[in-house]
C-alpha cells in the first residue's frame, strides 16, 4: 500500500469509528430522558416534567393532563422493566424510540421524541393488565 492508500483507510476508520459513538450516545441520550420523564410521572412533579420538555410541549401539556397520565403510571405500580424496542435518528430531526415498560400490575409502550436533549412528544400506548383507572 502507498501512502495515499493507508492515509484513506485510516479517516475511513476514524470516520466509522466516529458515526459508531453518536449511535451509542443517541441510545444513551434517549434511555435518560426516558428515566427522567418516568420519575417525574411517577413523582407527579410537574415542574421536573416542564424542566426536560422541549418549551412547546411543556406549554401544550398542562398540569391536569401530566398528572392524569402520572395516576395511570401509578396505577400500573413500580417498574420492573424496561426495554427498548425501536429507535429511529435523523439529523436536525427528533430521534423516535420506542419502549417496551413491564410494571408490577401491567405493562405499556412509550413512544419518545427527543430533540437536543429535551423530550418534544411521548405517549403510553398499548396498555395490558391495568384494570380500571
Amino acid at each position: 500500500m502507498n501512502r495515499r492508500s493507508l492515509l484513506l483507510v485510516a479517516i475511513a476508520f476514524v470516520v466509522q469509528l466516529a458515526l459508531a459513538s453518536v449511535g451509542c450516545q443517541t441510545k444513551a441520550s434517549l434511555d435518560g430522558d426516558v428515566d427522567h420523564l418516568l420519575v417525574a410521572l411517577t413523582s407527579s412533579d410537574y415542574d421536573h416534567f416542564k424542566a426536560d420538555a422541549h418549551p412547546a410541549l411543556a406549554k401544550e401539556l398542562s398540569k391536569q393532563e401530566f398528572e392524569a397520565m402520572a395516576r395511570v403510571i401509578k396505577k400500573l405500580g413500580p417498574l420492573k422493566s424496561k426495554k427498548m424496542t425501536g429507535i429511529q435518528v435523523k439529523a436536525g430531526s427528533p430521534s423516535e424510540g420506542k419502549y417496551d415498560l413491564v410494571f408490577e400490575n401491567g405493562s405499556c409502550q412509550l413512544e419518545i421524541k427527543s430533540l437536543s436533549g429535551k423530550l418534544v412528544s411521548f405517549g403510553l400506548v398499548r396498555m395490558a393488565n391495568i384494570g380500571p383507572l
